[in-house]
């Protein structure tokens, strides 16, 4: 089955929400779920895994896991500072081929994710380009070996 994360609102995305969106579509308890997630949608998949005995296994795409410390830096200060005061920043939606308002909460909420420990064994196929520009091969590379 095919979700789109976005839920027709990316202007209010967060990462709970994929969560809590994920997680309603899972099947009866029991039943065994691998995850499929590219970009984001892998770094959801990881972190639902952790607590839901039910994800037997993960495939997961260039995973944005330290998207926040990757992605902010390169908006810079100025920019970052306007997206915190005006509370939206337009950002490429690769989807939709065009550019979409993204609210500020997106930031505030992304931040509760990314320190999180993601230690439960879930047997897990990465599958990340070497020479990735938007996250770093290295991130994935962290994840498997912890």
């Amino acid at each position: 089955m095919y979700t789109n994360l976005n839920q027709d609102d990316f202007n209010h995305l967060t990462i709970s929400r994929q969560l809590s969106q994920v997680a309603a579509l899972l099947p009866l308890e029991g039943t065994p779920v691998t995850l499929i997630g590219s970009s984001l949608g892998a770094f959801t998949a990881a972190h639902l895994a952790q607590n839901n005995l039910q994800i037997k296994r993960l495939v997961l795409l260039a995973p944005a896991f330290g998207f926040l410390g990757h992605w902010l830096p390169k908006l810079g200060a100025e920019q970052l500072n306007q997206w915190r005061t005006e509370g939206y920043l337009e950002i490429y939606h690769y989807r939709e081929q065009r550019t979409l308002p993204l609210h500020y909460q997106f930031v505030e909420n992304a931040r509760n994710y990314e320190g999180l420990e993601l230690g439960r064994q879930v047997p897990t196929l990465i599958l990340h380009g070497c020479d990735d520009e938007v996250i770093p091969m290295i991130e994935s590379r962290d994840y498997a070996s912890n």
